[in-house]
Order: structure tokens, then C-alpha cells, then sequence
């Protein structure tokens, strides 16, 4: 991505995740036909899956996770969405679903990170003591904090803007969950904004 590509996405984030819920910015006409792409990526160092991050994302429109030495390519959602869309798409919805793959008490605060690019990051020891893997880098496009139960947690609802200008951005997102005495990061998702499902 060029660099007046990248400042001028950068621009465009900073409204993008403060906008009030249902509010839209002013539509841009937008090229018809580009679906916005997802990948599913839990890290490969020092070997595919050898440092799992086990809180995953779930639901119908996200694939499931891959492990390797490189992120996968973002490509069509495998299926439709439960509850919020995983797939990003300009005037939509984006809010996927983290379902936990080990005990994190019976509830606690959850970070959301969104950055430019997956990576196949380095594993390291966790504050709390379980290893994990960094799975985002780049410019952070946008941070939230939600809550879980124990079990699940929600990104809390963005909206993406109507315009055009955001079609074909890539992003990666990662969570950082913590509570009964386990913090830790969850595996990747990651895709390029699209202006259809």
C-alpha cells in the first residue's frame, strides 16, 4: 500500500470507529461487485500451531483457523453470518464472535485490536504466564474494550462507513482476554473491506 494510500486510510479510521451506532458518513458511489474477503490465521513459530493461541473466532462466515509459516489469503466467506458480520463491508455491520478455548473465570475485560497486516509474529510468555502469539502489526487502525462471560465475547458493534474510498484496505484484528487468572491473545482474523457480502 503507498504511502498516501496508507496515511489517507489512516485519516479515514480515525472517523471510522468513533462514528455513533447507526450514524453513516456521506456515501461515496461505490464500484458494485467487490466482496469484502476473510482469513482465519493462528501463527506458525517456532512451528505451525506449536504456539497456539486458543480463544478463537467462530460463526458461519468465519473459516477456520490455519496455521503456517505465512497468514492465508482473505478470500469469500465460507458461509453466512451468526449474529454480527465477520466480514468487513462499507455501510455494514462488523462485529464477530470470540468463543474461548480454555477457563477465563466467569468473566472479565477483552481488548480489540485492529491493525493493518497479519504476521507470523513472535511467541511469548504472557504476563499471566501462558504463551502466545502475535498475529497484528502495523498502524493501529482502531482499539475497543468489551467484557466476557466466561465462555464468549463480542467485538462490539462498528459500523463501517459507505465509502468507496475503504474498499480494498486490508485489516487484521486480534483480542487480548483476560480473567480467572489467565490473560492471554486470541488467534487472527484478517481481510480486505469490501462493498459486498
Amino acid at each position: 500500500m503507498s504511502v498516501p494510500r496508507l496515511l489517507s486510510f489512516a485519516a479515514l479510521t480515525a472517523g471510522l470507529f468513533v462514528v455513533a451506532p447507526g450514524a453513516r458518513l456521506a456515501a461515496s458511489p461505490a464500484p458494485a461487485g467487490v466482496d469484502g474477503l476473510i482469513a482465519h490465521y493462528n501463527g506458525g513459530v517456532p512451528g505451525p500451531c506449536s504456539c497456539i493461541n486458543l480463544d478463537q473466532w467462530m460463526g458461519g462466515d468465519i473459516p477456520a483457523a490455519v496455521c503456517g509459516a505465512f497468514p492465508p489469503a482473505p478470500a469469500v466467506r465460507p458461509g453466512p453470518p451468526i449474529g454480527n458480520n465477520a466480514v468487513m463491508v462499507i455501510g455494514a455491520s462488523w462485529g464477530p464472535t470470540l468463543v474461548f478455548g480454555h477457563p477465563h473465570g466467569t468473566g472479565g475485560p477483552v481488548s480489540f485490536r485492529i491493525r493493518m497486516n497479519a504476521i507470523n509474529g513472535p511467541c511469548i510468555a504472557g504476563p499471566c504466564g501462558l504463551p502466545y502469539e502475535v498475529l497484528t502489526s502495523g498502524t493501529l487502525l482502531h482499539s475497543s474494550l468489551g467484557f466476557h462471560n466466561g465462555f464468549t465475547a463480542v467485538v462490539p458493534s462498528l459500523d463501517i462507513p459507505n465509502d468507496v474510498q475503504f474498499v480494498g484496505l486490508t485489516w487484521a484484528c486480534q483480542a487480548t482476554v483476560v480473567g480467572g487468572g489467565v490473560c492471554d491473545a486470541s488467534s487472527a482474523l484478517l481481510g480486505v473491506i469490501g462493498d459486498e457480502f
